[in-house]
């Protein structure tokens, strides 16, 4: 099951919730959007990362 990495950093991540945090349909648009592109890449962990910051 996956957690929350209290270390993990993601300078985009940082962007897509400062940008989205005042629409949170698109916030999680944007979140999805940018897990499916590290999943593209095989960035499987990054990707689970992504998707638990949104709760």
């Amino acid at each position: 099951m996956p957690f929350v990495d209290p270390a993990f950093d993601d300078d985009k991540l940082k962007n897509i919730i400062q940008y989205f945090s005042i629409n949170p349909d698109e916030m999680d648009k944007e979140l999805h959007r940018y897990a499916k592109e590290l999943l593209d890449t095989g960035k499987v962990d990054e990707a689970w990362q992504v998707l638990l910051a949104d709760y």
